[in-house]
């Protein structure tokens, strides 16, 4: 479905239901297996793909890439679920696996220089692309990689050792 087509359904969708599943149809079951292989758990991901539909009714703008724009607010909300559910932060990573991180894992990205930090933060925390940090930090996509990938490196490097280990644990040092 084009984006002309799912806004034209989308101002519909409170009066008519067959806009609303006409939409529904077409988008629930790629984000419910989006959803799946993200988070690995099927029935969150039945009860996300459901409050995406329903926020979908509040909605007032319109969307230029539907399906991205739905697979955006799906990752959120089960992010959200996560926290709520669990008191954790949930990260997206980019092949498609989830990391549990406690809240005192947060801690550690404060080792990392000033611009590592917020890359790592704003790719993996907020899921930006690193075309869009490049464009914020005013650098290059290439550049914004070098520098994640580097932040990362020195982060598991960290982690090795016993003290910022038990950082991740929750442990006292």
């Amino acid at each position: 479905m084009d984006a002309k087509r799912f806004n034209k359904l989308l101002k519909k969708i409170k009066y008519d239901r067959s806009a609303f599943e006409e939409i529904y149809n077409e988008y629930a079951g790629p984000l419910k297996a989006t959803l799946i292989r993200k988070f690995g758990n099927k029935t969150d991901a039945e009860d996300i793909v459901h409050e995406v539909f329903l926020k979908l009714f509040d909605l007032e703008e319109t969307v230029s890439k539907p399906m991205s724009f739905l697979s955006t607010m799906a990752s959120r909300l089960a992010i959200d679920a996560w926290r709520h559910k669990h008191g954790e932060v949930l990260t997206p990573i980019e092949n498609g696996c989830a990391a549990v991180v406690n809240p005192q894992a947060m801690a550690i990205l404060e080792f990392l220089d000033e611009l590592p930090r917020k890359i790592v933060y704003l790719h993996f925390w907020e899921k930006y692309p690193y075309a869009e940090i490049a464009e914020i930090l005013g650098m290059t996509p290439v550049n914004a990689r070098v520098v994640a990938h580097r932040a990362l490196r020195k982060l598991q490097a960290m982690c090795n050792k016993k003290k910022f280990r038990n950082v991740f644990l929750g442990e006292t040092v």
